[in-house]
C-alpha cells in the first residue's frame, strides 16, 4: 500500500491572511519533502499508480507527492514557479475562468498567455469551474445538475480554446460536494479532488466528516482533521485504494498544517504506511 501526500495552496498570501503563507515558508516545505525523499508526480502518474503500476518503475517515483495549487493568481508564475524549479518539483494548477475575463483583477489573476507558460514549464491545468460556486447548496437550488453542467462546459471550452487542450481533471469548489457534482464531473474527467482544510465539509446541503465522505472510518484527530488516513491519496490496496473522484487535499493555510513541524509529521506519516 501507497500513501501520497497532496498539499494544495491558493498562492503567495497577503500578511492579512489569517494563515500567511510567504515565498520563504513555502519553500522550506519544498525543501523538506527533497530532503525526505519525495518527488512529485503529475495525474497521468497517479492514474498509471492507481491502474496497477509499481512505485520506482518508468518515470514514476518511489516516494511520490502531488502539489496542487488552486486559482490562477499571479503568484503561482512569479514565486511559487521558480520555488518549484529549484527543488525539481512541478504542480497542477485548478482554475476557474471567470477571473480570466475580468480586467479589474488583471494584475492579481494570470492570463491566458501566462498559464500557457505554466505549462510549458511542467504544470498540469484542471477544470474548476466558471464562477466557483458552492456545490452543496447547488444540489438544492439546481437538483438536477443543470447550471453545473454548463459551468462544466463553458470552462473546458474556454481552456481549450484559449491553452489548446481540455482538463482532464477536476477540483471541487471550497470544502464543497455534492453527489450530483460527482455525476456531472464523472461524465467529464478521470479524477475529482476534494479540498481540505478541517475536519468537515459541506455536502449535499449537510456538515460532513471528511472521513465519511471519502470513505475512511476513524475519528477526528487531536489536531481537529480528519483522521490520518483521510489525509493521503492511497493505492495499491483494493480495499483501501481512494476513490478517483473524492480525492483528499490538504490544504497548507489551515489550522492543520500551518507549520513545518505539522508539515513534516504529514510527510512522515505517508512513509510510514
Amino acid at each position: 500500500m501507497l500513501r501520497i501526500p497532496i498539499t494544495v495552496c491558493h498562492g503567495i498570501t497577503s500578511k492579512w491572511a489569517e494563515y500567511p503563507l510567504t515565498s520563504d515558508h513555502l519553500g522550506k516545505m519544498f525543501a523538506l519533502a527533497r530532503e525526505l525523499g519525495f518527488e512529485s508526480i503529475q495525474y497521468d502518474h497517479l492514474e498509471a499508480l492507481m491502474d496497477g503500476a509499481e512505485p520506482g518503475s518508468g518515470d514514476i517515483p518511489k516516494q511520490p507527492i502531488l502539489f496542487d495549487f488552486d486559482h490562477a493568481d499571479k503568484t503561482m508564475l512569479t514565486e511559487i514557479q521558480p520555488l518549484l524549479a529549484e527543488y525539481g518539483y512541478s504542480g497542477t494548477l485548478f482554475f476557474h475562468t471567470s477571473p480570466l475575463d475580468d480586467p479589474r483583477l488583471a494584475s492579481k489573476v494570470l492570463n491566458w498567455d501566462e498559464i500557457a507558460q505554466l505549462i510549458a514549464l511542467g504544470w498540469g491545468i484542471g477544470g474548476h469551474t466558471v464562477s466557483h460556486p458552492n456545490l452543496s447548496r447547488l444540489s438544492h437550488t439546481d437538483p438536477d445538475g443543470d447550471q453545473l453542467e454548463q459551468e462544466l462546459r463553458t470552462a473546458d471550452a474556454d481552456i481549450k480554446r484559449h491553452l489548446g487542450e481540455q482538463p482532464k481533471d477536476f477540483a471541487y469548489t471550497g470544502a464543497t460536494w455534492s453527489s450530483i457534482a460527482e455525476q456531472k464531473v464523472k461524465q467529464r474527467y478521470r479524477f475529482g479532488r476534494l479540498w481540505i482544510n478541517a475536519s468537515y465539509c459541506l455536502a449535499d446541503g449537510r456538515r460532513t466528516p471528511v472521513a465519511e465522505l471519502v470513505g475512511i472510518g476513524g475519528a477526528d484527530e487531536y489536531d481537529g482533521g480528519p483522521a490520518n488516513a483521510a489525509r493521503y491519496i492511497t493505492v495499491g490496496n483494493t480495499a483501501l485504494q481512494s476513490d478517483r473522484y473524492r480525492l483528499p487535499a490538504m490544504e497548507i493555510c489551515s489550522p492543520l498544517m500551518n507549520n513545518l513541524d505539522q508539515y513534516r509529521n504529514y510527510l512522515l506519516g505517508a512513509l510510514e504506511s
